[in-house]
Parts: C-alpha cells; structure tokens; sequence
C-alpha cells in the first residue's frame, strides 16, 4: 500500500484530502450495491482513478497554473517501488536523443 504525501498550502491538503475522503466514501458505497466503474476494477484503483480526474480538473480549470499545479501536488501517493533508469550523455537538443 502507498503512503500519501502532503505538500503545499494548508489550505489545499486540506481540500484534497476532503476530496478524496469524499470519492473514497462515494466509490465504497456503489461497490457495494454493484456499481462499478468497470467490472474488474476493485476499490481502490477506482478511488485513484476518479481522484486524479477530479484533481486534474480542478487544477485546469482553475484559471491560475501554478495554484493548479499546487492543487494537483497537494497529495501524492508515495510507494517502494524501485525504477532502474539509465541516464546518457546527449549533445543533440533537448528530445533528440530519447529512444522509443
């Protein structure tokens, strides 16, 4: 399970959280009368999916970038897993050098 991480103003955690505090409520009580976003979605991977929509929204629509931006980064899911990335020199512009 992930940890959330907190950032930002006070005032935006706490609006997140209620957010997602609410979505959780709402997406716990349709599972459990048969409501599903999709038939092989559990809980939480819809919890996740409608929280970062509404997120997302509410950052774009907002009107200023950088409060969307602390919107949308106001809680952010911590987990343990480990990416191997490997990082190569390039001369060429930015984008150049990424292999698909």
């Amino acid at each position: 399970m992930s940890k959330l991480v907190f950032s930002g103003p006070l005032s935006l955690r706490l609006r997140s959280l209620g957010t997602l505090n609410r979505i959780a409520t709402m997406t716990y009580l349709r599972h459990a009368i048969g409501r599903r976003m999709a038939p092989d979605w559990d809980a939480n991977l819809e919890i996740g999916i409608r929280f970062v929509r509404h997120q997302f929204t509410a950052a774009m629509t907002g009107g200023d970038i950088a409060r969307g931006r602390q919107l949308f980064d106001s809680i952010q899911p911590e987990t343990d897993d480990v990416y191997d990335v490997t990082v190569e020199p390039c001369m060429a512009p930015k984008g150049a050098c990424a292999k698909i």
